[in-house]
Formats: structure tokens, sequence, C-alpha cells
């Protein structure tokens, strides 16, 4: 992803935040790739990708299942 799209999606998180949104869903695949955060200010950053992999692995293996960072980026 180029820096010119990472700062189009971050103006539009921007906007999301300025029109009151409280979370924020990064509903493309591609788009957890360029906004890494956790959290934007004080918006989270809601990756469906993540969730549906914790799921899978909860389903299948609980004891494999890694604590979600609280913070900051993202963790395999």
């Amino acid at each position: 992803m180029t820096e010119r799209a990472r700062d189009n999606l971050l103006a539009g998180i921007a906007a999301l935040q300025e029109s009151g949104a409280e979370a924020v869903v990064l509903g493309c695949t591609e788009i957890p790739l360029a906004i890494t955060q956790t959290k934007i200010g004080e918006t989270p950053m809601i990756d469906p990708t993540l969730i549906l992999a914790r799921a899978l692995i909860r389903e299948v293996d609980l004891a494999k299942l890694r604590p979600f960072p609280a913070v900051g980026r993202y963790k395999a």
C-alpha cells in the first residue's frame, strides 16, 4: 500500500471520528495492512479478519489462542 493510500484511509477515519463514530470497522482485507493500530485517538479500529481468525482458533484449539493486545499493533 502506498503512503498516499494510507493517508487517504487516515483522512477517512478522521472524517468518521468528526462525525461521531465510536469505532471503525476495517472491513476490507487490505485495510488492516495499512491501519495496524488497534486505536486511533480514542476510537477503536476493528479488524473483522482478525476476529474471525481468533474465533476459528478458539473453536479448534482454545489452548493456542494468544491474548489479544490491548493497545498498539496487532500481532499474529
